[in-house]
């Protein structure tokens, strides 16, 4: 399916993930797209709300950054950092069933944006892990990579959260 993203200008791809389908494609099935990509063109994603989603989101992710032909292997590594780490704290701090996102091309930078249906008081925030945390590191990680990153809360309780990471290596 196809729509409108409300970000870009250009037709978002819209994939909708099933646990099946999330199950298939770890075995290496292909991505499971009513439309092939096409350069220029943002993806608009939703998933259930589990860890396994995490690798599932990253191979959509890579498939894209294919098809935008971004071949830098920092860059790659850095947008797939950030969109790891925020895909896996919606689905670990919220009580979200279903975790929708988005990434778009848009001046010289890579945009993700991850959105949960919220059901829990905390805001993302940096915090400081201590050595001996298991966790807690996720934001810290996002902030340290991306050019930018930012939260905004809905009416409806959720909360998405976007970075941008630049497509070229910051000195």
């Amino acid at each position: 399916m196809r729509g409108k993203s409300s970000s870009a200008t250009a037709t978002a791809v819209d994939v909708t993930l099933t646990l099946q389908q999330i199950e298939e494609w770890s075995g290496g099935a292909p991505p499971p797209l009513d439309t092939p990509w096409r350069s220029g063109h943002p993806v608009a994603f939703s998933l259930p709300s589990t860890e396994r989603g995490v690798p599932a989101c990253r191979r959509l992710a890579r498939s894209w950054l294919d098809s935008e032909q971004v071949n830098g292997e920092g860059v790659r590594y850095a947008f797939l950092l950030v969109l790891s780490e925020l895909v896996t704290n919606a689905v670990r701090h919220s009580r979200s069933a279903l975790i929708t996102g988005r990434f778009w091309r848009a001046s010289g930078l890579l945009f993700v944006e991850v959105r949960d249906q919220g059901g829990t008081p905390s805001r993302p925030r940096v915090v400081a892990a201590r050595r001996s945390d298991a966790h807690g590191r996720g934001l810290a990680l996002i902030a340290a990579t991306a050019y930018a990153w930012g939260r905004r809360g809905s009416g409806d309780g959720g909360c998405a959260v976007w970075a941008a990471v630049p497509l070229t290596p910051v000195p």
